[in-house]
């Protein structure tokens, strides 16, 4: 059937032939499915879901507050992006550069990757092999070496001249 113009003789066959086609599928019985076919539903553990909801809301308590407030009012709360920027009072670049990082602090979280800082850097964490100490001595600091025209010795106790 073309738009608009009056209906050809090829049309009327096409539209015959296309409810006959659908007249002998509603006759035929529906085709059993084989059980192996079949896969049972999960069953649901309410403790399981209590459980990632906790996890949640502690990683999402991780997340630094300028991307977790842009979290909480879009995609918890459901509010579109213009009002979430009106809310925080900031553009609405911002607020889709705000979810995307935000997003990502709390999938890490969630994967039990260090927490990033709101400038994108991530956090070093300690070797697990070697706990911080505060006993530990400083570095020793390396000698100064001479300037290329044969100058002075910036080190303290130095002589001056070279």
């Amino acid at each position: 059937m073309s738009g608009g113009g009056p209906a050809g003789p090829s049309d009327g066959l096409h539209r015959i032939t296309v409810n006959a086609c659908y007249d002998a599928l509603r006759k035929r019985p529906p085709e059993p499915v084989p059980m192996e076919r079949l896969e049972p539903s999960p069953i649901r553990d309410h403790a399981d879901q209590a459980v990632a909801v906790v996890d949640v809301q502690r990683a999402l308590a991780r997340v630094p507050v300028e991307f977790r407030a842009t979290l909480v009012l879009h995609d918890v709360q459901g509010l579109p992006y213009e009002e979430v920027a009106v809310i925080l009072n900031v553009p609405v670049g911002t607020v889709k550069s705000r979810l995307h990082r935000g997003r990502l602090a709390l999938a890490r979280l969630l994967g039990g990757e260090p927490p990033v800082r709101p400038g994108g850097e991530p956090r070093q964490r300690p070797a697990a092999s070697k706990p911080p100490t505060r006993d530990a001595p400083e570095p020793a600091l390396p000698a100064a070496e001479p300037t290329a025209r044969g100058g002075e010795s910036t080190m303290p106790g130095g002589s001056g001249k070279m």
